[in-house]
């Protein structure tokens, strides 16, 4: 578990997370002891390979998927064990965006309803205000509201982000889930969607827990970085200690991935290779989950498990670069 941060008090607080799926005898760890904190008007990256539990750790804290062990708290307060009263208010406070912008969509629904949605079931709008709020949002996220009675088929990729992105803000949040929101997206369509989520966070002073796996648009939106791997953080950290100066050889690894559009720099750049594959995440692991594809192995990580440790720069690594 990390050590909890100085200063305000964390607008979310996710400690020793689990999520696990399949048998009880045999289950698939997804999410294993995760622990973080998202300050108010921050932006937490949360990146790693394709299935090592980002998008898990994210539903998890909206309630989609089903926590075995840990807590998940908001302003203070837990949402494991709240009152009623306290689950129907969260919703506004966090809201999610997802990865595919056509499969969130409902199909059968105009944008109109779409993005008024929310505030339907939490009513108190007439269906006058709701088309006020409507308009406001499409404009708020750079869409014509004359195309409030269009269908999500008849949107682009980029104009279908940008409604999910619309219902997220409806309830006006504090905090915004974001799993993957660009990587469906063309490159030109990804830097508009990018540049119009640091605008918004500008302007209403929102926090994000953003998910990704392409540390370039990490490093462009994100003001702290937290790396996963088989399921664990092995190192957060401010985004200019990742970047320049990561100490998890996994988080190396990734760094040195990253395309250089410079070929003639690209070719002076030296590159690790993870070897073998990641264990099995149905199997009991002793040691360091890292031990069987790290370079810097040695017999002590073979048999005892690293803790996240460190306050400003954590990292889970007995022989840290």
């Amino acid at each position: 578990m990390s050590v909890p941060r100085r200063g305000a008090s964390p607008l979310l607080a996710v400690r020793d997370l689990e999520v696990r799926f399949g048998p009880t005898k045999l289950p698939i760890r997804a999410v294993d002891r995760v622990s973080f904190d998202v300050m108010p008007g921050e932006t937490l990256g949360l990146v790693g390979e394709s299935g090592c539990g980002k998008s898990t750790t994210a539903r998890a804290i909206v309630g989609l998927a089903e926590i075995h062990a840990g807590s998940v708290a908001y302003e203070g307060r837990s949402i494991g064990s709240a009152t009623e009263r306290r689950r129907e208010e969260l919703p506004r406070k966090v809201q999610m965006v997802f990865q595919d912008p056509y499969a969130s969509l409902d199909p059968r629904m105009t944008a109109f309803d779409l993005v008024t949605e929310p505030l339907r079931i939490f009513g108190g709008y007439s269906k006058h205000e709701r088309r006020l709020e409507a308009t406001r949002l499409m404009l708020t996220v750079g869409l014509d509201p004359r195309f409030l009675n269009r269908y999500p088929h008849e949107f682009s990729g980029g104009q279908r982000q940008r409604l999910g992105i619309a219902r997220a803000l409806a309830l006006e949040p504090s905090l915004i889930l974001l799993d993957e929101p660009v990587s469906a997206l063309d490159v030109s369509i990804q830097a508009q969607v990018l540049n119009l989520l640091a605008e918004l966070r500008g302007e209403r002073g929102l926090a994000y827990l953003f998910i990704a796996h392409d540390l370039a648009v990490v490093r462009h939106l994100c003001t702290r970085v937290a790396v996963m791997y088989l399921g664990r953080i092995v190192e957060i950290g401010t985004k200019r200690a990742i970047f320049e100066s990561a100490r998890h050889p996994y988080t190396r690894a990734l760094l040195s991935a990253v395309p250089i559009p410079d070929p003639k720099l690209a070719r002076t750049q030296d590159r690790t290779l993870l070897r073998g594959d990641p264990p099995s995440p149905d199997r009991e692991r002793v040691g360091c989950a890292f031990a069987s594809r790290c370079a810097f192995v040695q017999e002590r990580c073979k048999h005892e498990e690293p803790q996240l440790e460190g306050e400003e720069h954590g990292v889970a690594c007995f022989f840290p670069c």
